[in-house]
């Protein structure tokens, strides 16, 4: 799942009820946050224009509050 979030004047994204540090060189800035269910990971990046490569700021542990499902396959 990817969402853009904008940094908050303390350099922090809202992403799914709570609160996430990227930092105070961020402030202001549009983000990307990248989150890996499997691996248990919240990335966030940053892309400074459309050519640009991504740069990454952080990953932290995210541990979700719910159970998480193999996806059901329907039967060829």
């Amino acid at each position: 799942c990817h969402v853009m979030r904008r940094a908050d004047g303390a350099g922090n994204i809202a992403l799914l009820t709570e609160t996430w540090p990227v930092g105070k060189h961020w402030v202001g800035e549009y983000v990307r946050a990248t989150i890996n269910t499997a691996a248990q990971t919240l990335t966030v990046g940053y892309k400074a224009e459309g050519s640009a490569d991504w740069r990454w700021i952080t990953t932290r542990r995210f541990r979700p509050t719910e159970t998480i499902h193999d996806r059901k396959r329907s039967p060829l």
